[in-house]
């Protein structure tokens, strides 16, 4: 017979052995429920997708017109978008686009072979292709420091360029900088031009062939982009005052700059790349370029709609 002594120990152990029954290990220790909202990282014109964008582009037929855009990327790493169009008439017009960016070394050069000198004296230019102003980006290396030097276009004369020289024909002062101790530039600008890169009357638009030697350049035509010391330039006469060569940095190519501003009939047109699609980096703005170009029969409304939308 069991006595209460008894009874509680056999209840007491039960209790423990049912104790010992339910121990487990823990599978987490709190749920947490985030809820977040994630905005547009990919902005058009600075627009989301729910803001359309409407533009009124003036055309004649045998034309080519350009509007210009910028995609924005708001993201920590590179996106990739895609372009595409429709119209409502797809006849007499061709639609097409390209980065509007094209980059241009300056080198200083052997006066008698006019070859490029292999050292660290050298510029780098930067710029849009087309737009209301010039914008760039000029860095240089190996110059001499503390000095002022000019960014200039300089336009050939025709005949006798070498009789009738200094490049106001027109030219066109771009951009001051000055060198730092190091003789080192790094300037972003931009400035009104008023007119495209090359400019009647320039001889470069078409009398003078570049693609042959000395030059051998990847353009037969354009316009010569140079950077000169500041005391052998006359920014009022868009002309170069002394001839200094050695302590000039010259262009490599000739460039093409379409100024939308600008009430001279365009004579040249960019030839950059077409793409379909653009990688832009993280947290960059990247502008480019519709090209419409139209039939010379081509009359009427044309309604074009470009697409901008993520890789397939």
């Amino acid at each position: 017979m069991l006595t209460k002594k008894k009874t509680a120990i056999l209840v007491l152990a039960f209790a423990m052995c049912v104790g010992i029954a339910s121990a487990a290990l823990l599978s987490y220790y709190a749920t947490i429920e985030s809820t977040v909202n994630v905005a547009q990282g990919i902005l058009v014109d600075g627009q989301g997708y729910e803001t359309p964008i409407t533009e009124e582009v003036p055309a004649v037929g045998g034309g080519i017109v350009y509007a210009v855009h910028t995609i924005q990327n708001l993201g920590d790493k590179e996106a990739t978008v895609c372009l595409s169009w429709e119209s409502n008439d797809t006849e007499g017009i061709d639609v097409t686009y390209f980065v509007n960016q094209a980059t241009l070394t300056l080198e200083n050069k052997d006066p008698e072979t006019w070859q490029p000198i292999e050292d660290n004296v050298k510029a780098t230019l930067t710029y849009c292709i087309v737009g209301d102003t010039f914008i760039y980006k000029l860095v240089a290396t190996g110059l001499t420091p503390s000095t002022s030097y000019s960014l200039i276009y300089y336009a050939d004369f025709e005949p006798e360029r070498f009789t009738y020289w200094g490049g106001n024909n027109p030219g066109a002062l771009i951009a001051e900088v000055t060198s730092d101790e190091h003789g080192y530039v790094s300037q972003t600008g931009e400035i009104d031009l008023g007119m495209d890169l090359p400019s009647p009357p320039d001889a470069n638009i078409a009398i003078y062939d570049y693609s042959g030697p000395p030059d051998n350049y990847a353009h037969a035509h354009g316009a010569k982009i140079w950077l000169v010391p500041s005391t052998d330039y006359d920014a009022d006469e868009n002309k170069l005052t002394a001839w200094n060569p050695t302590t000039y940095l010259f262009e490599t190519d000739l460039i093409t700059y379409l100024d939308l501003d600008s009430v001279s009939t365009h004579l040249l047109h960019p030839d950059p790349e077409t793409v379909t699609c653009i990688t832009i980096p993280a947290h960059t703005i990247v502008s480019f370029v519709i090209r419409f170009d139209f039939a010379e029969n081509a009359y009427g409304t044309y309604l074009v709609t470009t697409t901008v939308s993520p890789p397939e």
